[in-house]
């Protein structure tokens, strides 16, 4: 198994258990690795932190809740993690640059936090010029983070993830 598809099936893991909890050492086993090993490999191919994606991901799905339900913010916080409102309200105005009860009102636009995905790319799958130029300029062959972001390409994947 390749490890885009390892690295893939630690973020399905991520998600199924976003409300609940993460444990790192069960995501290590998906990829093979140690946890380090991981969250290093993670860090390297997605330009962020396994502890910010994780955080990013259960404020986006704090967000969803709070605009879809009317239940209370304490709940969802708990929900996803936080032991007190004040916490979450930091964590999320950070983010969203609002208050969980100001995105609670009609019409507030809220930054989403998108699930990745990592896939293998060719030369000739590449159809946009900038990203074809940026992949002549780091590697006859690469691999790119798919997600609402930039992307980032990687030199010799196999021998890093080894």
């Amino acid at each position: 198994m390749d490890w885009q598809t390892k690295m893939n099936r630690v973020l399905d893991y991520i998600e199924e258990n976003m409300a609940g909890e993460i444990k790192l050492e069960e995501a290590a086993k998906l990829m093979g690795c140690s946890v380090w090993e991981l969250q290093r490999l993670f860090s390297f191919v997605s330009n962020t932190s396994l502890g910010e994606y994780i955080r990013g991901r259960r404020l986006a799905s704090a967000a969803m809740d709070i605009k879809a339900s009317e239940s209370k913010i304490i709940n969802i916080a708990l929900k996803y993690g936080y032991d007190s409102p004040a916490a979450f309200s930091r964590a999320f105005s950070r983010q969203h640059g609002m208050s969980p009860l100001q995105a609670r009102s009609k019409g507030t636009q809220l930054t989403p936090y998108p699930k990745i995905t990592f896939q293998p790319i060719s030369r000739e799958g590449i159809d946009n010029v900038k990203a074809k130029n940026d992949m002549q300029a780091y590697s006859e062959r690469g691999y790119y983070v798919k997600e609402n972001a930039p992307v980032y390409f990687t030199q010799d994947m196999e021998k890093t993830s080894a």
